[in-house]
């Protein structure tokens, strides 16, 4: 099972986080997502926005009601065939956990499963054929969680500062960091790379918001898990670097070579890891790594308005 590092206090409850505001407490959501396919490493982060959830991951049942009792999920989104072992999840959220919101996914529209997943308990039962962004949003309002800061908010707040002649408005943080589009970019211009068998974009602790798979075959669960605890060794360093401190490592393992680099700010703290067979062209890989932490910190300089910073109510609404 791959998670986000749980925050929990001493009676094993998820812990109280701040919200964009900076000022107002609210209870941090926790989201299961089960699926075995790789199709919930792709979705993590689109329902982690759609959310504002914390997610965490289950390959298999086994792993899901393990997780299910240890971690205390706010809502589950399930992977699981109904034919194998969706049923039985929804049994035992049933008999143990009534209330608990189940969302299924299901391979292709069918009625006949998607009936039978409601009749089981499940609040919606969606086809995974469906657009990721729509997909998302569709499972964050079957579950009844969404973000507790929406992003209009500001929006609506800037407005008012205007007719009002307010002369400050404090904004929320703004990541610079898209990791699809930073991957989908990573190699432009450099040609074919030799050897090279994928890139994953993963947060401080280590769950993954995007990935390239250059072959087709990368075991992306099992590359997570592996480099969680690179992932965090990682984070502990670059904590207090300031930008362009933070260097691109580059690790041999013997099955292939681990080029990792690290792009952080005061709101933003994301990993690149991109993946090469031994006898791929590792500076090639390394050299594309360094341009892209060169130019995420040129983005910054050019108007990054770090958190707790202070605009007028004219530029936010602009």
């Amino acid at each position: 099972m791959v998670a986000l590092a749980p925050l929990t206090g001493a009676s094993g409850q998820s812990a109280v986080a701040l919200s964009r505001s900076g000022n107002t407490l609210v209870d941090e959501k926790t989201v299961l997502l089960i699926d075995g396919t790789g199709y919930a490493e792709r979705m993590s982060a689109r329902i982690a926005r759609s959310t504002g959830a914390r997610i965490i991951t289950a390959a298999d049942l086994t792993s899901a009601l393990r997780s299910i009792e240890t971690d205390e999920p706010d809502g589950i989104i399930s992977g699981l065939p109904m034919t194998s072992d969706g049923l039985p999840l929804l049994l035992y959220v049933a008999a143990h956990h009534p209330g608990l919101p189940v969302v299924v996914l299901l391979d292709e529209a069918d009625n006949d499963a998607a009936q039978q997943a409601e009749w089981f308990g499940a609040k919606a039962a969606l086809p995974r054929s469906a657009d990721p962004g729509v997909l998302s949003e569709h499972v964050a309002e079957a579950l009844g969680i969404r973000p507790a800061v929406d992003a209009e908010i500001w929006d609506r707040v800037a407005a008012v500062a205007t007719r009002r002649h307010l002369s400050l408005v404090v904004a929320p943080p703004v990541s610079r960091f898209d990791p699809e589009e930073r991957l989908s970019g990573l190699f432009r211009g450099l040609g074919a790379v030799r050897g090279l068998r994928g890139t994953l974009a993963l947060d401080d602790h280590g769950s993954l918001l995007s990935v390239v798979d250059a072959t087709g075959s990368l075991d992306v669960q099992c590359m997570v898990a592996t480099l969680h605890g690179l992932i965090e060794a990682s984070h502990a360093a670059c904590m207090d670097a300031r930008p362009g401190e933070c260097q691109t490592a580059v690790l041999p393992t013997g099955h292939e070579t681990i080029v990792m680099s690290c792009c952080a700010d005061a709101s933003t703290h994301v990993h690149v890891v991109t993946l090469v067979a031994p006898d791929g062209n590792c500076a090639l890989v390394e050299l594309a790594h360094k341009r892209l932490q060169r130019e995420f910190h040129e983005a910054q300089a050019e108007g990054a308005i770090l958190p707790g910073s202070q605009r007028s109510a004219a530029e936010i609404s602009a």
